[in-house]
């Protein structure tokens, strides 16, 4: 089935692309910001639902912040990173009385090479699941002789490859909380999202990786605590919304671009699994706004 392409909509300035007036950004840099007293200050931060055009990773050393990552919702605590990757849908509601750090940057601040070590981990693919870190005591420890680093380093290059190392320090601590990790989830994310708008069955997934359905539901569980078909349906919804939100499509014209052939029978879907009809939806979320 073909798809369609939609419009972007004219509400687009409503929901901005970025949550901080970092004009760097946009030409491949960098920002490593502390949040302390006054942090906000002389930032255009933004209270509204907006796209990420970077990757951002957030990390709370007292207090906590509110986040909303790709319509999860996250209370970011003590000794807990939350990493924002780009693409996400966002919204956040800072607190005066946080303290931590956030770690701000392009893909094009890195090398090919460079963005190849990482770019593929979970933790930096939107729309796939929790992206929340509990540091433990050592890792604590080892996340802030990487900030210390990281903000001292005035090199480049030398930052690029500890922030890299960050990175996969923070890879690590993330799948070490998840049990019986294994390839075959990251196999099936990835053509997921080759796939999503083409194929929501679960067999055409386990046949494509070669395991029986019941054992890529394992799998499938074991990470998200969905069964692989709940899993897919979540996906869906959470494009349905960004579509809603971010295009000026007919509820028929989003239907079909992700691979519905019956707008009757994706509202039904969508109503289903939010309780809103896709023009409530829409509707209500033209009206959000974090104060």
């Amino acid at each position: 089935m073909t798809t369609t392409k939609l419009k972007n909509s004219n509400n687009m300035n409503k929901y901005p692309d970025t949550n901080f007036d970092l004009k760097t950004i946009s030409r491949g840099n960098f920002e490593i910001i502390e949040l302390k007293k006054g942090w906000m200050e002389n930032r255009n931060i933004l209270n509204v639902m907006h796209r990420h055009t970077f990757h951002e990773i957030v990390w709370i050393t007292s207090g906590s912040d509110f986040h909303s990552v790709d319509f999860e919702d996250y209370s970011v605590s003590e000794q807990q990173i939350l990493c924002i990757p780009k693409g996400s849908i966002h919204d956040f509601k800072p607190s005066e009385n946080s303290r931590g750090w956030k770690l701000i940057f392009d893909d094009s601040y890195f090398s090919s090479d460079q963005l190849a070590l990482f770019i593929d981990y979970q933790l930096f693919i939107p729309f796939s699941g929790n992206k929340l870190i509990d540091l433990t005591k050592d890792e604590i420890s080892i996340a802030e002789h990487s900030i210390k680093l990281i903000h001292a380093i005035k090199s480049r290059r030398q930052q690029q490859i500890v922030l890299i190392n960050f990175i996969s320090f923070l890879n690590d601590c993330f799948e070490s909380n998840i049990p019986h990790l294994n390839s075959v989830f990251f196999d099936f994310l990835k053509l997921l999202n080759e796939k999503i708008y083409e194929r929501k069955d679960v067999s055409y997934y386990a046949n494509a990786l070669n395991i029986s359905t019941k054992s890529l539901n394992v799998v499938v569980k074991n990470v998200t605590g969905k069964t692989t078909l709940d899993y897919i349906h979540t996906r869906l919804i959470n494009e349905a919304k960004s579509k809603l939100l971010y295009t000026q499509g007919s509820i028929k014209e989003i239907a079909f671009s992700l691979g519905f052939d019956d707008a009757l029978y994706f509202s039904r879907f969508f109503k289903k699994r939010t309780k809103n009809s896709p023009e409530e939806f829409r509707k209500r979320a033209s009206q959000i706004s974090i104060i």
